[in-house]
């Protein structure tokens, strides 16, 4: 029952974000100049969007959820597993839509749609093991500090390396390993670091509303 509210809530957001996407179609198709600022405040955007859908979900991850699974902490794990899903599913298909609109070419909506995705579950994921472990507004600040490093460190990514000459994605070895993958995995070890702990904390001890 919890979960499919949960669904039928993020629906909504993922509604509003397919709505708002033809929109885009109006704007003039980004130059390669411009490409750096249009693709990090698409970005932004769509992260935003999954930050607002996991905000409005955290309610549920203290709801009675896979009562059938008998452990307390795999069934609290599953519990947040399934709402980092949830989001993250808005989160990829509203980047689909809406890099497509804005005439992106493929693979920078490929590069799109990999930095959403990793931004989405890995600040999901934190935000709802700190928000058991310290609160709501510790949750909120930890997700926002993950959600601004990752957007800076594709920001910079494309700043140093740039685009192809028809606006594609440059893949360069070793500054994804030197500017990205550290990021990447650190905001990985966090997230799944902070949602292990708060799952295995005894349920008088979790406080989701301080």
């Amino acid at each position: 029952m919890f979960l499919e509210a949960a669904l039928l809530r993020s629906l909504r957001w993922l509604t509003g974000g397919l709505v708002a996407a033809p929109l885009l179609l109006f704007i003039p198709q980004p130059s390669h100049e411009s490409l750096l600022a249009w693709s990090t405040v698409h970005t932004t955007a769509v992260v935003m969007l999954g930050f607002a859908t996991m905000l409005d979900l955290a309610r549920y991850t203290d709801e009675p959820m896979f009562t059938s699974i008998t452990s307390v902490s795999l069934r609290r794990f599953t519990t947040a597993g399934s709402l980092v899903a949830l989001v993250t599913g808005v989160v990829a298909l509203v980047t689909l839509a809406t890099s497509a609109a804005l005439r992106f070419d493929a693979s920078l909506q490929f590069l799109q749609l990999l930095s959403t995705l990793d931004i989405a579950w890995s600040v999901a994921a934190l935000y709802f093991g700190v928000r058991w472990l310290r609160g709501e507004r510790s949750a909120r600040l930890a997700g926002g500090i993950l959600s601004l490093i990752c957007i800076w460190s594709i920001w910079n990514y494309l700043r140093i390396v740039g685009f192809t000459d028809g606006g594609g994605w440059v893949v360069d070895g070793g500054a994804l390993l030197r500017w990205v993958l550290p990021f990447d995995t650190m905001a990985a070890v966090m997230a799944l670091t902070a949602l292990t702990v708060a799952v295995r904390q005894p349920t008088e001890h979790r406080s989701p509303q301080s």
